[in-house]
C-alpha cells in the first residue's frame, strides 16, 4: 500500500510514530519505526504505558508519504477460562439470568471468543475485530461487539 495523506505523526530521538485509522477512525493502528535498522528490540524494551501515552499526546496531523508491504495478521483467543477466573461462572450454566436480554430461562454462554484480523493490501488497511458470545439456546446465535481500541503490534514485517 502506498499513499500520501495527513496522519497523526510524531518524531522521537530513536524512532518515528504514525497512527493509521481504520473504519472511519473508531479504531487505529500505531506504527513505530526505529531510526536504526537493528533498533526494534531496544524500542520494544523501552515501551511503557507512560511512553505510549506520550506518543499519543505528541501526535500532530502531518502530511506523510507512507508505503507498507501487503500483510495479514490474525489472532484468535477463547476467553472463557479467563472470564471464569474472574468469577463470572453463572453465565456458563443453564438457567443463568439473562432477563435483560431474553425471557427464556434456557440460556447459557457456551464460549467467549475474541478474534482480530488486520489486513493491509494495495488499496487499504482493513480491520476485523470482534468478540463473540456463543449462546446455548434452541438455536445458536452470535452477538458481535466492536469497541474503540488502539492496536500495537511488535511483528517486524
Amino acid at each position: 500500500m502506498h499513499m500520501t495523506s495527513r496522519f497523526p505523526y510524531a518524531s522521537f530521538d530513536n524512532y518515528e510514530a504514525l497512527e493509521l485509522p481504520y473504519n472511519g477512525g473508531n479504531v487505529s493502528m500505531v506504527i513505530l519505526l526505529p531510526n536504526e535498522r537493528d533498533g526494534l528490540q531496544d524500542l520494544e524494551e523501552s515501551l511503557t504505558p507512560e511512553r505510549l501515552d506520550e506518543i499519543q499526546r505528541r501526535f500532530l496531523r502531518t502530511d506523510v508519504d507512507i508505503s507498507l508491504p501487503k500483510f495479514k495478521l490474525q489472532f484468535e483467543k477463547e476467553l472463557s477460562p479467563e472470564i471464569r477466573a474472574l468469577g463470572a461462572n453463572r453465565i456458563f450454566r443453564n438457567g443463568a439470568d439473562f432477563s435483560g436480554m431474553t425471557s427464556s430461562r434456557n440460556v447459557a454462554v457456551s464460549q467467549v471468543v475474541h478474534k482480530a484480523v488486520i489486513e493491509v493490501n494495495e488499496k487499504e488497511v482493513k480491520l476485523l475485530q470482534q468478540q463473540e458470545l456463543m449462546w446455548l439456546l434452541r438455536a445458536q446465535f452470535v452477538e458481535p461487539h466492536n469497541s474503540r481500541r488502539t492496536i500495537l503490534s511488535f511483528s517486524p514485517l
